[in-house]
């Protein structure tokens, strides 16, 4: 699972992943967000506070909160990397 909050919502924008020239190795968004067991869920507020709407997600990203984030790292053996 990969959750996205603040700024980096605007990744899961349909068409706009491909148009991100990040610094280091090359992008694997697409990777990321084409595998099948891909799971992206976007910060709700974070995303409506940026102007973007559910229907503007790509596939396999859906809308969420921290009750999300916090029923994922309550895993045993979970781990959060947030940076």
């Amino acid at each position: 699972m990969i959750m996205l909050f603040h700024d980096s919502v605007a990744i899961s924008v349909k068409g706009s992943f491909e148009k991100m020239i990040p610094v280091g190795p090359a992008p694997a968004f697409e990777e990321v967000f084409a595998h099948k067991n891909a799971e992206v869920i976007v910060c709700k507020p974070c995303a409506e506070a940026r102007g973007i709407t559910e229907t503007m997600l790509v596939e396999n990203c859906r809308f969420g909160g921290m009750k999300d984030f916090h029923d994922h790292i309550s895993r045993q053996g979970a781990r959060a990397v947030t940076f």
